[in-house]
């Protein structure tokens, strides 16, 4: 990894000078319009993502091969495969293939140890992250890289689902080179708001920071889809971003459990970690309510004595009452949940797709009831008056 600085370095109270960019393909596609700038404006984050567009290269694992150069007539020096493939250019320094779709793209071929041929169109989305700084040649972007994307990931899945797509953590996740470089703003693109100045800028040019072999999704299904639902899809996400929009702990949490379930396959672990989480975030809710309400939600049971059946059927109805809705379905919902991880956990049974996602989705439809503010969990809105 490049320089990095502390973050203290970075002083909000000072008029920002330019902006720190950092680029990357990020392993999946994040089906919004190519570029397209979504402004990331919430407390303690404040900057911007830049999709520039997609990649779809057809990456070539082909056991026992590999590329090797040969020279030509007049001394020219070429680039082919020890065992050639169909569709594939030898003599070409830049190979290309065709996909399944039809479309010719860069190949990469892969030597290994086995017998035999694996063929897959991988996909990335490239993008920028923006971050301002008030003091020249400041690495504050890099460190405001990994939540910037994380942000953004995490309102992307918000809006639409899509568990394709790996929710960054703390450390580097897989990924192809991480790029950075700066763009310093002008006397008046420096009095602009926020908004109008970060749309202007791009990097003059940008150096390599950190290298590392990536993957793509797990899905290679196409990823057509009807450009007015493409313009809704983008502008929603930029409308929640711009809004100050970010998952609370326990719901970030909950979608690393998503990755857990359906890209680790750990099903039952993700079930039993899930219904904790939802055990947390009703008693942490209770915590919340003033103590006559507080009372009323439990009785005199302290945290530690209050059950999962008596949290759904007691605690969680008195939570609800405070918003909009009705939760009559979701309480029954949440007891066919109570039934799934109690098979799961007393009867060893093997979850199915079908009732990991019925678990995983109530606990999510619940938990943004309860901590998300009212702008981002439509007809769930707290009641303005007991």
């Amino acid at each position: 990894m490049a320089h990095t600085s502390d973050p203290s370095e970075f002083d909000p109270g000072q008029p920002p000078i330019g902006v720190h960019i950092v680029h990357q393909y990020y392993p999946g596609f994040i089906d919004v319009l190519p570029n397209t700038l979504y402004l990331v404006d919430g407390a303690g984050l404040r900057g911007a993502v830049h999709v520039v567009g997609h990649v779809r290269p057809l990456v070539v694992t082909d056991f026992a091969n590999g590329l090797t150069r040969f020279e030509g007539e007049g001394g020219a020096v070429y680039t082919r495969l020890e065992r050639p493939i169909g569709d594939v250019d030898d003599a070409s320094n830049v190979v290309d293939a065709k996909g399944l779709e039809g479309r010719s793209a860069p190949t990469i071929a892969i030597e290994k140890g086995r017998a035999g041929r694996i063929f897959y169109q991988d996909v990335f989305t490239e993008l920028q992250t923006l971050t301002e700084i008030t003091t020249p040649n400041s690495s504050a972007g890099l460190i405001a890289h990994g939540q910037l994307v994380g942000r953004f990931v995490a309102a992307y899945r918000f809006v639409h689902k899509d568990p394709r797509l790996e929710m960054p953590s703390a450390v580097p996740i897989e990924t192809t080179p991480l790029r950075v470089g700066y763009y310093l703003y002008s006397p008046q693109e420096r009095a602009l708001p926020f908004d109008k100045r970060i749309a202007r800028a791009w990097p003059n040019e940008l150096h390599l920071s950190i290298a590392a072999l990536g993957r793509g999704v797990r899905s290679l299904r196409d990823h057509d889809v009807a450009p007015e639902l493409l313009e809704k899809r983008s502008f929603d996400l930029n409308a929640h971003l711009c809004n100050g929009f970010a998952l609370s702990e326990n719901l970030l949490e909950l979608e690393r459990l998503v990755d857990l379930a359906f890209t680790g396959g750990r099903r039952r672990a993700a079930i039993v970690e899930a219904v904790s989480l939802f055990e947390v975030g009703l008693l942490q809710a209770r915590d919340r309510l003033p103590a006559g309400e507080r009372a009323k939600s439990s009785g005199s049971r302290a945290s530690e004595d209050l059950t999962l059946k008596m949290l759904v059927n007691r605690v969680l109805p008195h939570l609800l009452r405070q918003f909009d809705g009705e939760p009559g379905p979701l309480i029954k919902r949440a007891n066919e949940m109570r039934s799934i991880r109690n098979s799961v956990v007393h009867q060893r049974h093997e979850p199915s797709l079908d009732e990991v996602n019925h678990v995983l989705s109530v606990v999510h439809t619940i938990l943004v009831i309860l901590e998300l503010r009212d702008k981002f969990k439509g007809n769930w809105k707290r009641k303005s008056s007991p």
